[in-house]
């Protein structure tokens, strides 16, 4: 009977077996640490999607010439009088009657604004500006596919492995959207970053919930979120005053999510998904390890 007491305490959904302490501050720690990356990627497109002044570019037998002058022979203007960036008169002259605008099949821009950013790097103006808007709608959407995965496979196997085992995708796949030239690459891996970023976002959050009682838990997510939205905004004013290139500041971002290396420190499993597979002594341990000192209890659980 006191063991059957013991193990409704730890399913008590407004309390926690042995009082909260040091486990309950180091997943609120860590749920902090995965909305940060969680929002630095979320909004990243803002700073590495952003287009510049662009013009077309000319034939090389004319790279020789002056951007303005350039402009001047070939670049015609719209009705307002200013020039266009996606048309450019063939043949570049506009003395010759005979030339007419023609859609631009490359680009220059103008760096000096934000720096070289995945626009430029992969010319994703006029005709091919679709292209950003697809890589931020698969970045945005591709969480509604993996998430139920990754939530079955939280149930199945616990918060902590599935944890463990999506933070080197998160990490790894970070970085190697910063070295990728291939767009379809950088697609792929910022879709991979979403669905990890997300997948560790959400278990974290599950995991703290379960690990906290019904009085602080709003408390821990309430910190812990508003900790991270207002540290957004300091260092993407810092990114952005760097005016770093779209591949450094995706360096910058992977360097940013070996915060989640302290994971495997801070987090722990749920005693709740524990009791649930009857892992009942494990449990116990997880609960006495993060228990407040003076609830403590003098004897454990009988084997």
């Amino acid at each position: 009977m006191a063991q059957r007491a013991q193990i409704q305490g730890f399913m008590d959904e407004e309390a926690v077996a042995y009082g909260e302490g040091p486990f309950q501050y180091m997943i609120a720690f860590s749920a902090f640490a995965a909305t940060v990356v969680f929002l630095t990627h979320a909004f990243s497109f803002r700073l590495t999607a952003r287009s510049m002044d662009h013009w077309c570019r000319p034939p090389d037998y004319l790279s020789n010439m002056t951007d303005a002058a350039w402009k001047e022979m070939a670049i015609p203007k719209d009705d307002k009088g200013t020039r266009q960036s996606c048309m450019v008169l063939d043949p570049p002259d506009v003395g010759d009657p005979s030339a007419v605008p023609v859609s631009c099949s490359s680009w220059h821009f103008d760096l000096e604004q934000y720096g070289n950013t995945i626009v430029s790097q992969w010319s994703l103006v006029c005709q091919r500006k679709w292209l950003v808007m697809l890589a931020v709608a698969l970045s945005s959407t591709s969480p509604i596919i993996g998430m139920p995965i990754v939530g079955i496979a939280a149930d199945t196997y616990g918060r902590k492995s599935v944890i463990y085992v999506t933070l080197p995708f998160v990490i790894v796949a970070a970085a190697a959207s910063s070295v990728t030239r291939s767009f379809a690459a950088f697609v792929s891996m910022r879709v991979v970053v979403s669905v990890t970023s997300t997948s560790v976002l959400v278990l974290v959050f599950v995991l703290l919930y379960e690990v906290s009682s019904g009085k602080r838990r709003l408390q821990y997510w309430f910190a812990s979120t508003a900790l991270a939205y207002v540290s957004l905004p300091v260092a993407f004013f810092a990114t952005n005053s760097l005016k770093l290139d779209w591949d450094d500041f995706y360096r910058y971002l992977a360097a940013l999510n070996c915060v989640l290396l302290l994971f495997y420190y801070t987090v722990d499993e749920s005693p709740r998904w524990l009791l649930v597979k009857w892992k009942v002594h494990e449990a116990e341990r997880v609960a006495l390890q993060g228990c407040s000192p003076e609830q403590r209890p003098s004897a454990r659980l009988p084997r």
